[in-house]
């Protein structure tokens, strides 16, 4: 019996695996200094000819917006 393959991450506090099949990449993003005006922008990166920007909505958007947009995701 083959052994599955899993990609572990954590998001906030929780923590999650994933099987490796249904992963297309994984980008390593240099985090931005804590000293960034906006407290939303996590970290910024370039990968080939693509511009990766890291962002934490829990910042981004007010309590009531995310509430918002979990009744539509």
């Amino acid at each position: 019996m083959a052994e599955e393959q899993l990609v572990l991450f954590s998001l906030g506090n929780e923590e999650y695996a994933i099987s490796i099949t249904q992963v297309k990449e994984i980008v390593h993003i240099a985090p931005l200094p804590a000293t960034t005006e906006k407290r939303y922008l996590r970290g910024i990166g370039k990968e080939e000819k693509r511009l990766l920007i890291l962002l934490d909505v829990d910042e981004l958007f007010s309590e009531e917006e995310m509430k918002e947009l979990k009744k539509v995701g």
